[in-house]
């Protein structure tokens, strides 16, 4: 995790950095009680065991529904909150927070904005978030999205699943010789990103060939 509270978020939102936090040995960094807000099933593979692993079974609580100011109240008295994009945590939420004892809001996501950060930081709140997500992920999940636009997949898929076998406007075009530019305004994630969709487009061309070269 990483803890910020005066920098720039990867969308662009202004915030703060801390880096006077000491440094806890990771038992010690999760000896508190947590609840944790817009609590989905996928969350059940990793994030809750490793919570429960940590903090005790007893510790942690889970809520489906999202933080706000009409359910702030439901994270009682815990130490942390575990938060996720769709959660606010505006004055008033942390105000309610801090009154209750928690001190640590814990983001499950890279971005922050729906945090009042200045607030947290004067009612001497830390917040961590997830400092990036896998770049290798990301260009696979790009490169996939681009074949099914230049392919039009979705489309053909929607066709056959109703019997309908016509190639008739279901016409792409080859990547081979375009070039592929990435837009955006995080520098430092666009620059592993790009490096990384050369991965996966260079693996498809090489198959590829191998196919041509075979047939």
């Amino acid at each position: 995790v990483t803890v910020t509270k005066h920098g720039k978020n990867p969308r662009g939102n202004k915030g703060a950095s801390s880096t006077n936090q000491p440094r806890l040995s990771p038992t010690a960094a999760m000896s508190f009680s947590v609840t944790v807000f817009s609590h989905q099933k996928y969350d059940n593979n990793f994030l809750i065991p490793a919570l429960k692993l940590h903090c005790g079974e007893a510790k942690v609580k889970t809520l489906p529904i999202a933080l706000s100011t009409d359910t702030v109240e439901l994270a009682g008295s815990s130490d942390a909150v575990c938060l996720f994009v769709n959660d606010i945590a505006d004055k008033d939420v942390l105000t309610k927070l801090n009154a209750a004892g928690c001190k640590l809001i814990l983001l499950r996501n890279a971005g922050f904005n729906n945090v009042d950060l200045e607030v947290a930081g004067e009612l001497g709140m830390s917040v961590r978030r997830v400092p990036a997500y896998s770049p290798y992920a990301v260009a696979e999940m790009a490169v996939a999205l681009l074949l099914a636009v230049v392919r039009k997949i979705p489309k053909a898929y929607n066709r056959v699943r109703e019997h309908n076998f016509s190639i008739s406007g279901l016409e792409g075009f080859d990547i081979r010789g375009k070039k592929i530019g990435i837009l955006g305004e995080w520098v430092p994630v666009l620059r592993r990103l790009c490096a990384c969709v050369s991965v996966p487009v260079s693996v498809f061309v090489y198959l590829v060939s191998v196919s041509l070269s075979l047939s």
